[in-house]
């Protein structure tokens, strides 16, 4: 009965009729009964149940060998190519177009549908660049001794400590700055090593 059906619906295919479910199981009903009634058997109608249980088996393999697809995910890289890509276009159509208002009205439109891309972009964008900066900062756990505090007071005997300013494109003096004015003998050249001679 199953080469019968088989072949019915070859010659259907052959003949490009469309066949539904509903087609298919009237031809197997009456492929049936055409050979209930040549064999003179009294049989009921049971579809191949080994050959039904052979093609589940079949089925459940086929899926445990199944290798898991890997998911899709974008590539920052890839991103920033497609909008390059983009943006060329934009540009080619903008080059040939004598309407400037069409050109804006399609140029907004497309980054407007794009913007989701964009936004994802952005969010892989912050973080590779935020990855790249944990790099330069070390994790120091919290140290058990106390560390001398630098704000204790100077003992009023010794002199005060100028304090250098490091030279800035405004100005190219780099003169100390010092609380109250000391002695006319201490100068810049006493606190500041000299660039040109570094034996002194």
């Amino acid at each position: 009965m199953e080469k019968h059906l088989a072949v019915w619906m070859e010659d259907c295919f052959q003949k490009r009729k469309p066949l539904c479910l509903m087609m298919l199981q009237e031809k197997a009903l009456s492929l049936f009964k055409d050979l209930k009634a040549d064999s003179d058997e009294d049989t009921t109608f049971n579809a191949s149940h080994g050959e039904l249980e052979k093609q589940r088996k079949e089925g459940e393999e086929a899926e445990e060998e199944e290798v898991e697809v890997p998911t899709k995910h974008f590539q920052t890289k890839v991103i920033a190519q497609a909008f390059a890509l983009v943006e060329e276009a934009l540009a080619l159509l903008e080059s040939q177009d004598p309407n400037e208002e069409r050109h804006v009205k399609v140029s907004s439109a497309v980054k407007d549908a794009l913007k989701c891309y964009q936004v994802i972009y952005d969010e892989k964008k912050k973080a590779v660049t935020q990855s790249s900066l944990h790099r330069f900062f070390k994790r120091v756990d919290k140290q058990e001794t106390p560390v001398p505090s630098t704000s204790q007071s100077v003992s009023s005997t010794s002199e005060p400590v100028p304090l250098l300013v490091p030279s800035s494109p405004i100005t190219d003096d780099p003169s100390p700055i010092s609380s109250p004015p000391s002695s006319p003998s201490t100068s810049s050249r006493e606190l500041s090593p000299s660039p040109t001679n570094p034996a002194e």
